[in-house]
């Protein structure tokens, strides 16, 4: 892939990739997201580290390849070692057997669908998620 200037620099400014709304690419969509990529640029990344990414989603280790693939500086902190209210990254969360992928972006909740919650305990409350862990950019 070729190198070039991300099309976003969270905090500051995102261009928002959503979900498409019937695969299983929310991992995509927040990748692109933070990370600055086209939704087509973050769907090679992810299908190249996970072929199976739109109908299985993706692991943690095959994300980890994925942000490799792209030359992605990235840190992934395990839930209770960030603020929610603060931080910035792609926010895993989960419930029983099911795990998502959202965008923290300095506290607020940005879902792949396009809802935006202000209160990150309300985004949670309401789907009884609870937070895994988050993925940091490091440039």
């Amino acid at each position: 892939m070729a190198k070039r200037r991300p099309i976003s620099a969270p905090p500051d400014m995102i261009r928002f990739v959503p979900q498409n709304g019937q695969d299983k690419d929310c991992v995509v969509a927040t990748l692109g997201t933070l990370f600055g990529l086209t939704r087509d640029e973050a769907l090679l990344a992810c299908g190249r580290a996970c072929p199976s990414v739109l109908e299985e989603g993706m692991s943690d280790v095959e994300i980890d390849a994925a942000l490799l693939y792209i030359g992605a500086k990235f840190k992934r902190l395990p839930a209770g070692s960030f603020d929610l209210h603060d931080a910035t990254g792609v926010l895993a969360v989960g419930k029983k057997e099911m795990q998502h992928a959202v965008l923290l972006w300095e506290g607020r909740i940005v879902e792949g669908n396009g809802e935006h919650w202000l209160d990150p305990d309300d985004y949670l409350q309401h789907y009884k998620y609870k937070p895994l862990h988050l993925i940091v950019r490091l440039d």
